[in-house]
């Protein structure tokens, strides 16, 4: 056992041996799985979740509230620039974009409890607990910050037990330690601070995640991650929307620790266009590449950090291996509370290959189509169905 995991479990030891061992001592399986679904649906009812630190949720009344509007928002892009959307709803993130902006600072907690029952292979409660506070502040419609911090503490089915045991992550909530029994935890610190520069300018660095799509899954960039060092430009104009995302990964694959994660970094961006009020088209283009290789150390690649360049020409002409995609997305507002999405990306495209059709390995290729629906039936009963 390695001097970071001793120290992990010696955290975690006092909190799990006097509170979590005891409560569930108590309770038999399926009744400590009703109280969880119970006490889980009163939390997550109540909870204030910053959207851009955790995962969305595709069928909140924040996407139920911007469908309604007449006219198309920039949902695509999340989680959006403070100070730049002309919506008048209240973001949870630090996109705040009211009337009035509230001053000063502003502390909640963050709390969500969920729970379950196996009853595939091996019949077991599944569960988990995040827990932790978040403080933001704003000021005028210029500045806004924020700072927080959770722990995520899991009890999950087997088919996450083997990816926390194999990959060491806990999925969307970042590196995993195991602490006997298949339960695990997880540290979770966010934040950010961002400005907004004019009329149509928004600068912000922190520790967060990003979603780039309008589905429950996105081929572009998902928030099934922990949260991560990034710098995001966001520009709007018109009816474009146009973002840059520069950010810093870690790869703990091969049973690294985190403290030997091997670093990536990543350059996007992302045009959405509102054609009209019923039609949105989406353009994307992220290259991802390490820090070192057997030849040299690059860190952050200055050549593609203009924010105004396509990464395929200057990869190209750098003769490296760095990986570069391309998207292509669409949603369209067929009826007052449906909506159809898709998504198109494309990896290492190479036509004569195609061509060949010989099956080269390098053509990669991903798409998404999908139809989101609210107040089916009755007012509040949403439908969303997907395939990727």
């Amino acid at each position: 056992m390695s001097s970071e995991d001793r120290q992990e479990k010696f955290v975690f030891f006092y909190f799990k041996k006097k509170i979590i061992t005891p409560f569930l001592q108590k309770f038999p399986d399926r009744v400590l799985t009703c109280f969880l679904i119970i006490i889980g649906f009163i939390c997550e009812t109540n909870a204030q979740i910053p959207g851009n630190f955790f995962s969305r949720d595709p069928l909140s009344p924040l996407e139920y509230k911007l469908n309604s509007r007449n006219e198309l928002q920039h949902p695509v892009i999340q989680p959006a620039a403070y100070g730049l959307e002309t919506s008048l709803i209240a973001l949870k993130d630090s996109s705040r974009t009211t009337d009035k902006y509230t001053q000063g600072w502003k502390v909640n907690p963050v709390i969500s409890i969920s729970g379950g029952f196996q009853m595939m292979d091996r019949q077991k409660s599944v569960g988990a607990v995040l827990a932790g506070g978040v403080a933001e502040w704003i000021r005028d419609d210029k500045w806004s910050a924020s700072i927080g911090y959770a722990i995520s503490i899991q009890h999950p089915p087997d088919y996450v037990v083997k990816m926390a045991d194999s990959l060491r992550i806990l999925p969307g909530m970042g590196y995993a330690v195991r602490t006997g029994d298949n339960t695990y935890y997880s540290h979770i610190p966010f934040g950010h601070i961002g400005y907004k520069a004019g009329k149509y300018f928004h600068f912000e660095l922190g520790r967060g995640k990003h979603f780039w799509g309008d589905g429950y899954r996105s081929l572009i960039l998902s928030d099934n991650s922990s949260p991560y060092p990034y710098f995001r430009i966001t520009t709007k104009i018109w009816r474009i929307k146009y973002t840059n995302l520069f950010a810093r990964m870690d790869d703990i694959s091969g049973r690294r620790l985190y403290s030997n994660a091997r670093i990536k970094y990543t350059a996007l961006h992302g045009l959405s266009w509102n054609v009209s009020k019923t039609v949105n088209i989406s353009l994307f283009e992220m290259v991802v590449w390490q820090d070192r290789d057997s030849l040299s150390r690059r860190h952050l690649d200055l050549s593609y950090l203009n924010p105004l360049i396509f990464y395929r020409p200057v990869e190209f002409a750098q003769g490296s291996s760095d990986n570069v995609l391309i998207g292509l997305g669409t949603k369209i507002k067929a009826m007052k509370n449906l909506q159809v999405y898709a998504q198109v990306v494309i990896d290492e495209f190479l036509l004569s290959e195609i061509q060949e059709a010989r099956g080269w390995w390098g053509n990669k290729f991903g798409g998404q189509l999908g139809i989101k629906a609210f107040d089916i039936i009755t007012r509040g009963l949403s439908f969303q169905s997907e395939v990727n």
